[in-house]
């Protein structure tokens, strides 16, 4: 028999080296598993984090149209139309001072055919980081008369200006101009109206809406 053909034993040296390298390879591995983990979940909590701010831009944007929806279809409805308020004084069909704008206007609605008018008050007020819109079942009030309020959020500023034929003014109607003999100068007929708003996530949005020219309208609401 020839001794080269016999298998070596293996020496205990050499299993505790295989033994040790094998351990080594596991404990590589666990670490690679781990740093695994950790990548993983920190792109869990970045994609949980993305889709958090992309959900509040989205609530943001469509809060904004919302509002966008309703002061368009006001302000370019608007009409000559002026009312009492609940002392029973008179109240320009325009209005705007700083933060508020008032008007009334034409088109609302009336599917259940209630008995009141198709014209409407409308007020918008900025409130705490809200702008309020305030509207009324009648135009010309008492002192029963209760307002009706819609609330959007996240604006955190809101303008505007009227552009008459002296330029924008920020008041409407403009303080009257006496002429000789003790006369009051016309205020003349608002042509635009110039609004800014200011929205959480969206800064600040500007928008020009021409005013219609439309006659006066004198229509006398009994109630409504």
């Amino acid at each position: 028999m020839c001794l080269n053909s016999l298998p070596l034993a293996e020496s205990p040296m050499s299993k505790q080296r295989r033994a040790g390298f094998t351990l080594l390879e596991l404990l590589v591995v666990l670490g690679i598993l781990g740093f695994v983990g950790i990548g993983a979940l920190q792109m869990v909590r970045s994609g949980l984090s993305l889709q958090g701010s992309i959900q509040t831009q989205t609530e943001g944007l469509e809060q904004a149209i919302r509002v966008w929806a309703w002061l368009e279809q006001d302000v370019i409805q608007s009409l000559s139309r002026p009312i009492r308020d609940e002392l029973g004084e008179s109240q320009p069909a325009l209005q705007v001072t700083d933060g508020m704008l008032a008007l009334t206007h034409s088109g609302w609605e009336n599917p259940l055919q209630e008995q009141r008018s198709r014209l409407q008050r409308v007020i918008y007020e900025h409130q705490d980081e809200q702008l309020v819109r305030r509207f009324w079942q009648v135009l010309d009030r008492d002192q029963d008369s209760q307002a009706k309020e819609q609330r959007f959020a996240g604006v955190t500023g809101f303008s505007v200006e009227v552009l008459g034929d002296t330029g924008w003014l920020a008041e409407w109607p403009p303080e009257a101009t006496m002429l000789p003999g003790g006369v009051s100068a016309p205020v003349g007929t608002p042509v635009a109206a110039r609004i800014k708003l200011n929205l959480s996530g969206l800064g600040e949005v500007t928008r020009v809406f021409e005013l219609p020219s439309l006659p006066v309208v004198n229509e006398v609401s009994d109630g409504s």
